[in-house]
């Protein structure tokens, strides 16, 4: 496979967190495009990971690093080279790196699957037992042997995941990481941020500089660009409704059930005027057809549906 030199400086910056926002993008969505591109990166990281001396964010010795990538390639005619500073010494990195590429690639044999979920949820279980259900428009990659019990996703997925103390299980989404021992835990990609909810167990999640840790009923959402994220106290279920099939509230402001719905059901809902939109409803509402879930909410909150069109006006 030829990579681009221009995709391969990307990748460097990418795997040392300096892209700026477009360039993320861009890479992401590149990695998107095809299994292959997934897999390179995937083999990129693991060699320049376990060329370092710990488990610590990257680059944390450059020269030792260094060295130790040099043993591990196997490449006793290549001398110490003097240290360059910033991405341009990880570009030399990787310029060896697509010289040993197929080398690497025949050594670990590894095969990348790709799960991607159309108009409808998916789920699937992976090789280790933990199931993941995917929400619509959502694709999951994987390799093949699950021993890192490593995931890529783009969308929103569901992960209920099997404890195993000596093998974390790390979701990687935005340039982000979730890292977990085993627990159940929601996960949402938007074009300006990514969430995390927990409802069991603990999760950790990293994007550098920040670290945030999570326990049930809590929520991170992390910022597409820079900006610190954030952690809140949940108290309704409608993040999962996709997995759960229902629609769970508690004292649920009707402006975000009408958002989850619209999202759900691909509807056009809107309510009628801004003194309604606080209005708390608590109930707990099965994926019925959307017109018998709409004459729920109003019977519960003593309102009227009219229907324009596509659209339903909650008034």
């Amino acid at each position: 496979m030829i990579i681009d030199s221009k995709m391969d400086d990307l990748l460097v910056k990418y795997l040392l967190d300096e892209t700026s926002i477009p360039e993320r993008t861009q890479v992401e969505a590149w990695l998107l495009e095809n299994a292959r591109h997934q897999q390179y990166y995937d083999q990129i990281r693991t060699i320049w990971q376990q060329s370092q001396p710990s488990a610590e964010p990257l680059v944390l010795d450059e020269q030792i690093a260094w060295e130790r990538f040099q043993q591990r390639i196997q490449k006793p005619s290549i001398r110490s080279i003097p240290r360059f500073r910033g991405w341009l010494r990880a570009a030399v990195v990787l310029l060896l790196l697509g010289i040993s590429w197929q080398t690497y690639l025949w050594m670990t044999s590894a095969e990348l699957l790709s799960v991607q979920s159309g108009t409808q949820p998916q789920s699937i279980i992976l090789p280790d037992g933990s199931s993941v259900t995917l929400n619509r428009h959502s694709s999951l990659h994987y390799d093949k042997t699950f021993r890192s019990r490593r995931v890529h996703l783009a969308g929103e997925a569901f992960f209920s995941v099997q404890r195993d103390p000596s093998r974390p299980f790390t979701v990687e989404v935005n340039a982000m990481t979730v890292r977990v021992l085993g627990t159940s835990f929601n996960v949402k990609q938007t074009d300006t941020q990514t969430e995390v909810l927990v409802k069991t167990g603990h999760v950790e999640v990293r994007r550098q500089p920040y670290r945030i840790d999570l326990r049930p009923q809590e929520k991170a959402i992390v910022p597409a660009d820079e900006r610190k994220p954030e952690k809140l106290k949940i108290h309704e279920d409608l993040d999962t409704y996709y997995h759960t099939k229902t629609f769970v509230c508690r004292q649920t402001p009707l402006r975000a059930l009408v958002r989850t719905i619209n999202e759900a059901y691909g509807a056009q809902v809107r309510i009628a005027r801004p003194e309604l939109e606080a209005l708390p409803i608590t109930t707990t509402l099965p994926q019925l057809p959307l017109e018998r879930v709409l004459e729920i909410i109003a019977h519960t909150l003593q309102l009227k549906i009219e229907r324009q069109g596509n659209q339903f006006l909650l008034k």
